[in-house]
């Protein structure tokens, strides 16, 4: 993950992973300080804010009592016919190194730019409608990290058959 030493790489794969099974936060804000050589601010430091809103996260050790692990620990009980751009937490630790070591400021989207249909991943669960409420459909744009040189490496379906889990997705 570009120059971070992968002791803070896993330091913020941890916290990034526990931050989100806890709150369920997907909009996080970095403050990065970045010295100025211009002399028309008399050389102060400028502060780069970014706003990340993560589409749905999911690794190995997911939230408690959410989606991935009711998966993962064969209790869950239906699906839905939502489709959901699935990250893992792996894209998500190297999207924030990658935002990291630019100047990139404002908002941006971190996924996958795929939308899965849920009912999909477990095709032989019943499919009851969604929570009132609850967005259909999300889809990440990830046109501008892209930009920046960022590509997520995984995809449900990868995770799913590692995992050894039945799906109809292709």
């Amino acid at each position: 993950m570009g120059n971070i030493p992968t002791r803070i790489v896993s330091r913020l794969k941890s916290y990034i992973n526990g931050y989100i099974r806890w709150y369920c936060i997907y909009v996080w804000r970095i403050k990065i300080s970045i010295p100025s050589g211009n002399s028309s601010n008399g050389g102060q430091r400028r502060i780069l804010s970014v706003a990340m809103r993560f589409h749905t996260v999911y690794s190995e050790t997911p939230r408690l009592n959410m989606f991935f692990d009711k998966l993962i620990s064969g209790k869950l009980e239906y699906v839905t016919n939502h489709t959901r751009d699935f990250v893992h937490v792996d894209d998500v630790c190297e999207a924030v190194v990658v935002l990291m070591n630019t100047d990139f400021r404002g908002p941006i989207d971190i996924g996958t730019g795929q939308s899965v249909k849920v009912s999909d991943i477990s095709p032989n669960l019943p499919i009851k409608p969604g929570m009132a409420g609850e967005r259909p459909d999300t889809l990440a744009d990830i046109t501008k990290m892209r930009e920046l040189g960022w590509e997520p490496k995984w995809s449900v379906k990868k995770f799913l058959d590692e995992q050894g889990y039945e799906h109809k997705l292709k």
